[in-house]
């Protein structure tokens, strides 16, 4: 879709530019969807991040940022948002992702969007215990392209600054990844079709990657403690 010749290489940001690049941060995956739905919409999805106070509410969100304004700035060629709350109610699915047993504590949302289609989203959390220590940080990048008017290539990356270089802990982090993104693609128009039906399966197939994840994480954590 579109004209071939009319493409420039040079716009496509590296991935330093993307955040990638810091040695602090260790890559986890790098991965593919074909998305039976819009461009547009996919584009969507990511700016309006209103969406993760529904649609994943109880895992990925507590919902509490449905009643919080995010700040919006414009710095060239970014359109930045954050959300913050200093008092945010950690949902059991963060617990085990963070691997953190805090039950309050302060969490930042940060979304960068890199017009027409790369974004770089990040979850910031912080530890009440420790004021002054860098927060555990969650980083995705992710690029759309269209592949006719009604599908769309996906493309992400992850990575982290904690857990680095663990294999077991890489796993469990893309197991919930996939979950988390099977919501996401099964609230796409096309996607919708014998709505009860698929809601079914996806809700099946989100729920066993996360009881997946949850063995990996328990594994993980006795690994540790057998060291």
């Amino acid at each position: 879709m579109g004209d071939p010749a009319k493409a420039d290489e040079s716009l496509i940001p590296c991935e330093n530019y993307l955040g990638f690049g810091h040695e602090d941060y260790s890559t986890i995956d790098h991965k593919y969807r074909l998305v039976k739905g819009r461009y547009g919409l996919c584009n969507e999805n990511l700016i309006d991040d209103t969406h993760i106070s529904f649609l994943h509410l109880g895992q990925f969100e507590s919902g509490n940022r449905v009643h919080t304004m995010p700040e919006v700035s414009q710095e060239k060629p970014w359109i930045r948002s954050r959300w913050f709350d200093q008092h945010e109610k950690i949902s059991p699915f963060f617990h085990m992702l963070f691997d953190v047993d805090y039950e309050i504590a302060p969490r930042a949302l940060v979304g960068h969007f890199h017009p027409p289609a790369t974004h770089v989203v990040w979850i910031e959390m912080y530890n009440p215990k420790a004021p002054s220590e860098k927060p555990r940080v969650l980083r995705v990048a992710l690029a759309f392209t269209p592949e006719t008017e009604t599908t769309t290539h996906w493309f992400w990356a992850e990575s982290r600054n904690f857990h680095q270089k663990d294999p077991a802990w890489d796993a469990f982090a893309s197991d919930t990844s996939w979950a988390i993104q099977d919501q996401d693609f099964s609230a796409t128009p096309r996607n919708r079709w014998r709505a009860g039906h698929r809601q079914s399966c996806v809700s099946e197939i989100s729920t066993g990657r996360l009881r997946r994840a949850c063995r990996l994480s328990r594994e993980t954590q006795t690994a540790r403690s057998d060291r």
